[in-house]
């Protein structure tokens, strides 16, 4: 039996006996490894994995693999299996769901049995032609069936449907699954009547259609050609024994396309947390048609009791809107260590003086100490890097497309979406800030904004509960993050002054009083009610910090002119708009009045 085990440093693992009873299993159901961050459900599969090679040796390859949504965990369960097991690196496929998806379907490209599609990249150009293809779509809708109150949504609302409805793995065929299935986060503000799903479903079709025409798609095309041409998948890229790690990150496609690749007689095997869910996606082992077993993992295997019970304040904020099936296990660590710091600085410039301070002497203390520092966003990861380099310190950043070791000591700077399956020593997490945790957002939909927040805590989660021994996280100014509202004063030290932070309305929009709406000061009422009975559509950002928005183009220069003269608002013209218009052509103006 594979019960030994040992770190990225050879130190030994003593697994737990609810760890040993998972690699025990022996049963015909599909066996679902559960437990909260840092329970070991990453070691469970590479310990299972680990017992494949004992038995098959070197033939092992093609028989084994090891799935997950990241390409930062495929590189640390490779590492992982390399410490472990004697095995050839190809002995045991370790892989992103995504990439293997794309090997099959190039090969069957390849193989002219699929049809050559253009994916899209990622940034804004990238999304803002995705959004020209919703609207070619949409007038395409209207010329064939007529105006509908549909086609005046936003082109980005509609997007978020056509890729949770490919998530779902809905095609032109499936009308029934769509009405069927309940989404949660499309929001209260456009409700579906049964109608409204049929027309909703013709537009889905007409993008579908236009893509086609174009020989272009999404990604998540890809599982759901496989779906429906399972037929066609080579046997070389099946396996006996299936593993996914972070199964509460991938779609009913891609689990369902997973399933396609297990040979007859074959088995799976899936880990995941609810708690640490932040991409959206959703399926069920009803939707999937398996049965399971679930043996939970509940004692803790990296954090401390202080370090989890600060995450788990900000966390637990989720759970009374969750449904019982969405709410995770939790189990207090048993380990006991500092409580988390909290440090609030006067400047920008003295967070950075701050935290390359600190962790130089950490450094200077224990060179084999591992230090994460954790951003919310990627283009953080660049400027940290930079806080580094400035002062000499050698740091590695962990991204999808570059090369890092967790076994190797010393600072990693990485993004919080890539830090599952992480774990360092410290845990370093600045600009703690609105904008970043949680990102700038809003919404006037109470449902979508709910959905939004719990993705958010999720994160803040995820990154809190990376650290091992010591967290600090630090932010400056007054433009800390509302999730420090949530941290009882009990659970952290406090360095620098004292803070009160007011969240910005978000009871207001998640709780709205009973037929009452958040209406504007008085003084942007004016310039609003202007346009509204010029009958012009708006969406008013600027309590958020953002614009007041006017969907239209040239036509509008007799308004655009009056509102100048009344008010002195001074407009700028947009061919492609912005997010708040579904990026149609408008005009945005800052004006306060």
């Amino acid at each position: 039996m594979a019960e030994k085990m040992y770190d990225a440093y050879n130190q030994e693992i003593e697994l737990t006996t609810e760890q040993q009873a998972c690699l025990k299993y022996t049963g015909n159901r599909t066996l679902m490894v559960k437990g909260y961050a840092g329970a070991g459900k990453s070691l469970v599969l590479i310990a299972i994995a680990k017992k494949y090679i004992e038995k098959y040796g070197h033939s092992s390859k093609n028989k084994v693999a090891i799935f997950t949504f990241q390409n930062t965990l495929v590189s640390t369960t490779k590492e992982f299996l390399q410490v472990n097991s004697d095995a050839e690196d190809e002995g045991i496929i370790v892989c992103t769901v995504n990439s293997w998806m794309g090997k099959i379907y190039n090969e069957l490209v390849r193989q002219k049995k699929a049809p050559k599609r253009n994916y899209p990249g990622s940034g804004r150009t990238e999304e803002e032609k995705r959004l020209k293809s919703v609207e070619i779509a949409m007038n395409q809708h209207q010329t064939k069936f007529g105006k509908h109150r549909f086609h005046d949504i936003p082109y980005d609302f509609w997007l978020e449907e056509f890729d949770w409805m490919k998530d779902m793995n809905i095609g032109m065929n499936d009308l029934p699954a769509y009405i069927s299935y309940k989404r949660k986060g499309r929001g209260s503000k456009y409700r579906f009547s049964s109608a409204d799903y049929l027309t909703a479903f013709q537009i889905y079709t007409c993008y579908l259609l236009y893509q086609e025409s174009k020989g272009c798609g999404d990604w998540a095309d890809q599982p759901m050609y496989l779906l429906r041409h399972s037929d066609l998948i080579p046997d070389c890229f099946k396996f006996d024994h299936i593993l996914i790690d972070e199964a509460q990150d991938l779609s009913l496609a891609q689990m369902s396309a997973l399933m396609l690749l297990i040979r007859p007689g074959g088995d799976m095997i899936v880990a995941m947390d609810a708690n640490q869910k932040i991409h959206g996606k959703y399926w069920t082992p009803k939707l999937l048609g398996i049965e399971t077993t679930t043996k939970k993992l509940t004692k803790s295997m990296r954090t401390t009791k202080q370090i989890d019970n600060l995450a788990e304040a900000v966390r637990s904020k989720n759970d009374k809107q969750l449904d019982e099936d969405d709410k995770s296990l939790r189990a207090v660590p048993e380990r006991e260590g500092s409580l988390p710091k909290l440090v609030h600085l006067d400047n920008r410039e003295a967070e950075r003086k701050y935290v390359v301070k600190l962790v130089k002497s950490y450094l200077k203390a224990n060179p084999k100490i591992t230090i994460g520092i954790l951003a919310a966003k990627n283009n953080q990861i660049t400027l940290y890097s930079g806080w580094l380099a400035e002062e000499g310190i050698q740091h590695e950043q962990v991204r999808k497309d570059s090369t890092f070791s967790m076994a190797k000591p010393g600072v990693k700077v990485a993004s919080a979406f890539s830090s599952k399956g992480l774990e360092f020593n410290v845990v370093i997490i600045p600009m703690f800030a609105e904008g970043y945790f949680p990102y700038k957002y809003a919404s006037d939909d109470a449902e979508e904004m709910e959905q939004f927040m719990i993705k958010m805590r999720n994160l803040v989660y995820v990154s809190m509960t990376r650290a091992k021994n010591v967290l600090v996280i630090t932010w400056w100014g007054d433009g800390g993050s509302r999730f420090l509202n949530d941290m009882p004063k009990e659970l952290y030290e406090l360095e620098g002054k004292p803070f009160i932070f007011k969240s910005p309305a978000e009871d207001d929009l998640i709780n709205p009083e009973p037929d009452t709406e958040p209406q504007p000061s008085e003084q942007p009422k004016r310039l609003l009610d202007f346009l509204k009975e010029k009958g012009i559509k708006t969406s008013d950002k600027r309590e958020q910090g953002g614009a007041l928005w006017i969907i239209g183009g040239k036509e509008l220069d007799p308004v655009i002119k009056e509102s100048q003269k009344i008010f002195g608002a001074r407009w700028t013209f947009s061919q492609n708009g912005g997010r708040a218009t579904g990026y149609r052509t408008s005009w945005f103006t800052k004006c306060k009045k």
